[in-house]
């Protein structure tokens, strides 16, 4: 890590910690001006639970509360990962409670340092003690919410946090085709105008959390295969985008090219939708008569398999269908399966391998890993070896078998750990990256030092060179992309929401055709 990358991560997390100091502080100062007893209680509890949410954001996602963190605050996601957090959930409680008793008990808390500090010789009036009090909670709350509306201060974030839900309430209205004429994308082609000729077999891995950090010399022991692999074969840096830095919406956007903004409804929303105008390498694959294959742990997360189901990957095994187990080393035994399968049946494929083990905040153990890989200083640095060893088998039974003579191979993590980033201090800029055994050639990537998540669909599609019509956003982008969808949020927002059609109470009502 360079001076600047180390200064710029201290002040960052700096000034977040002083947000949320400077939010504790406006709150104790608005308790102690609540005189009514149970108003002050009711207050306390929930100022205690914005401030344990804020504290839960930052440790996980590295920022305030934002669209990341709501699309994951539903209980089916909470349910299905809390059994990794219980030691943090019992913190977060001792929190809670600490903060309900200073924002309950603030205006005895204000009143008695007020009193000691008129105590001094320069304070000889008992008068002058209200006016000091009154005086002191007017500066310190206009200085907070001054510092706190600063550029990526709590309230600034706050707000573009809630412009993202609110443009949910407007994007069926704009409608899809209007919101693409709005982003100069007015000759983008629909998933029924999708037209296809297949190429070669796909096999598609994306990994938990893995970032390019852990293929850096410090963790040489941990990932030889993956480093092997990057010496072998096309590497290339992915950027992170804003959109795309949880599972889900990396997967999004890896589908569609587009990052994903919801809304207000966020992931649920592919529980109504029965299809999706935006077209996706999945339209793709079924036109062009692939059989498709997705493996994950849980499909039922984050409204993954709804989502696959909306973009035409019907063939979805998870632990429900591998008997409730359905670790990495499951989906990668069961991928060979699904390989061998549909090479004895002369099926053209795509397989998706969608890795877990390596989750925040200290990986998944699997005791049956440890007949394959030597112990490691922890559970986290034991499964990236792990998962390294498991590609690295993969990868070796696909050259055995000759299968890569004619199927591309894309490796690529989901996004970036979550959590401290100070693991990876040494290892260069964070960042993501593309490991491929198609030929530099067929990726045909022109600008190699400006790729984003969202370049992911269509890099797919040209290494397996597959003949097709479909335009992704990328390709109507200027050069600072990320920048771009940063000041286009609204309207992705809209593309994403009216380019679905759902069902509304047992009648089906295209958002496509909704106007302002």
């Amino acid at each position: 890590m360079d001076t600047i990358e180390y200064f710029t991560l201290l002040f960052g997390g700096t000034f977040m910690i002083l947000n949320v100091f400077l939010l504790i502080i406006t709150l104790f100062i608005i308790g102690s001006i609540l005189k009514n007893n149970y108003v002050r209680l009711v207050f306390s509890i929930l100022g205690a639970i914005i401030i344990d949410l804020q504290i839960t954001s930052l440790y996980y996602t590295q920022s305030f509360i934002n669209y990341q963190f709501y699309i994951h605050s539903n209980t089916r996601d909470i349910s299905g990962m809390i059994f990794l957090y219980y030691s943090e959930i019992g913190l977060l409680f001792v929190f809670l409670i600490l903060f309900i008793s200073l924002f309950y008990f603030s205006h005895k808390l204000a009143y008695a340092t007020t009193s000691y500090i008129c105590k001094f010789p320069f304070f000889n009036e008992n008068s002058h003690k209200q006016k000091i009090l009154k005086t002191t909670r007017i500066l310190v709350v206009g200085c907070s919410i001054m510092v706190m509306n600063f550029d990526k201060g709590l309230i600034n974030e706050a707000l573009d946090f809630y412009y993202i839900l609110q443009s949910s309430t407007t994007s069926n209205r704009r409608g899809f085709d209007k919101a693409l004429s709005q982003l100069k994308m007015g000759d983008y082609v629909c998933a029924e105008n999708i037209k296809a000729i297949k190429g070669k077999n796909i096999i598609i891995i994306s990994l938990e959390s893995f970032e390019k950090g852990y293929l850096s010399e410090k963790f040489a022991k941990l990932t030889p295969n993956l480093r092997l692999l990057k010496e072998k074969w096309n590497y290339n840096t992915i950027k992170p985008n804003d959109g795309s830095s949880w599972t889900s919406g990396s997967l999004y956007t890896c589908l569609t090219g587009f990052p994903a903004y919801f809304g207000v409804d966020g992931n649920a929303i592919f529980q109504t939708a029965h299809h999706s105008e935006i077209s996706s390498i999945g339209n793709v694959f079924e036109k062009a008569g692939y059989k498709t294959t997705f493996l994950i742990e849980n499909a039922s997360f984050s409204g993954t398999q709804e989502m696959l189901h909306t973009f035409k990957i019907d063939n979805i095994i998870d632990k429900e269908l591998l008997g409730g187990k359905a670790r990495d080393k499951d989906l990668f035994d069961r991928a060979k399966l699904e390989i061998q399968s549909n090479l004895s049946n002369k099926n053209p494929f795509v397989i998706f391998i969608s890795t877990v083990d390596t989750h925040f905040p200290d990986g998944i153990l699997d005791e049956r890993m440890k007949a394959y890989v030597s112990p490691k200083k922890s559970d986290l640095e034991f499964m990236v070896s792990a998962v390294d060893y498991l590609v690295g088998d993969f990868v070796h039974f696909l050259d055995k078998e000759n299968i890569l003579s004619n199927t591309v191979v894309y490796i690529f993590p989901d996004h970036l750990k979550m959590g401290d980033p100070s693991l990876f201090d040494g290892t260069g800029e964070r960042g993501l990256y593309l490991l491929s055994n198609a030929t530099e050639k067929d990726l045909s990537v022109k600008d190699r030092n400006n790729l984003y998540q969202i370049d992911l669909a269509k890099i797919i599609l040209k290494g397996a060179l597959i003949q097709n019509n479909q335009k992704f956003m990328t390709d109507y982008l200027p050069s600072n992309k990320n920048q771009f969808i940063q000041k286009n949020v609204n309207l992705l927002t809209s593309v994403n929401s009216s380019g679905l059609l759902r069902f509304y109470s047992n009648k089906i009502r295209d958002t496509k055709d909704d106007e302002d």
